[in-house]
C-alpha cells in the first residue's frame, strides 16, 4: 500500500508564510523576541521541508525525514518557549505523557530498531505542543493559539502516520496526514503575524 509518510512539502508554504509581512511589534524586549520567534519558526520550517524531502525520495529515507522532523520540532519549542514560565496547569503535560504511553504501547511491537528513535520523536512532538499549550494559556495571544491548534494538528498527522506505516493501516489513512499536516504547517506559519 503507498506510504502517506511522502507528503508534498506544505513546509514551503509555511517558511514563506511567517515572511509574509511579520512585522515586530514596538519595544526593544518585544522585537528581539518577536524576532527570535521568527527566525525559530524559519528554522522549523525549514527542517520540516528537508524531512519533507527525505519522505517523498523513492528511497526509504524515513529515519532521515525523522531526524528531521524531530530538529523541526525542536526550533518550534525554541520558538514557543521565551516568555513564558515553567508550567501553568499540569492536565496538559498529564493528557500528553499519557498519549506518549498509549502511543508507545501500541507502536512498540512493530517498530523493531526504530523503537529508540520513535519514541524520542514522540517525546519531542508532544513537548512542542505542550510548549505551545504554556504560551497560549500564560499570553492569551491569537497567534499563540494559531500555535496551539498547529502544535496538536502536527501530533495528530504524524501519529496516524506512525500507525498507519507501523501498526494498523487504514485507507483514509494518507488524506488525515496530509490534511493535518498542511493545517498545522500553515496555524504555526501564520501564528508569527
Amino acid at each position: 500500500h503507498p506510504i502517506p509518510s511522502r507528503r508534498p512539502p506544505a513546509s514551503v508554504l509555511s517558511v514563506q508564510a511567517t515572511d509574509d509581512g511579520a512585522h515586530p511589534s514596538p519595544g526593544a524586549g518585544m522585537c528581539r523576541r518577536r524576532t527570535g520567534y521568527i527566525r525559530s519558526g524559519h528554522r522549523g520550517g525549514a527542517f520540516s521541508l528537508t524531512g519533507d524531502v527525505f519522505l517523498m525520495l523513492p528511497e526509504d529515507r524515513f529515519v532521515f525525514g525523522l531526524s528531521a522532523f524531530f530538529l523541526a520540532h525542536v526550533a518550534y519549542i525554541v520558538a514557543f518557549l521565551p516568555g513564558t514560565a515553567p508550567i501553568s496547569s499540569v492536565w496538559p503535560v498529564l493528557l500528553l505523557g499519557i498519549f506518549v504511553i498509549a502511543m508507545t504501547a501500541v507502536l512498540w511491537p512493530h517498530v523493531g530498531s526504530l523503537r529508540w528513535p520513535v519514541l524520542a520523536y514522540e517525546i519531542v512532538i508532544v513537548s512542542m505542543a505542550w510548549c505551545a499549550w504554556e504560551r497560549w494559556a500564560q499570553t492569551g495571544q491569537a497567534g499563540a493559539l494559531l500555535a496551539l491548534v498547529g502544535g496538536l494538528l502536527f501530533v495528530v498527522s504524524d501519529s496516524v502516520l506512525a500507525l498507519d506505516r507501523f501498526a494498523r493501516p487504514f485507507a483514509r489513512a494518507g488524506a488525515v496526514v496530509l490534511g493535518t499536516y498542511y493545517g498545522a504547517q500553515w496555524l504555526i506559519a501564520m501564528s508569527v503575524r
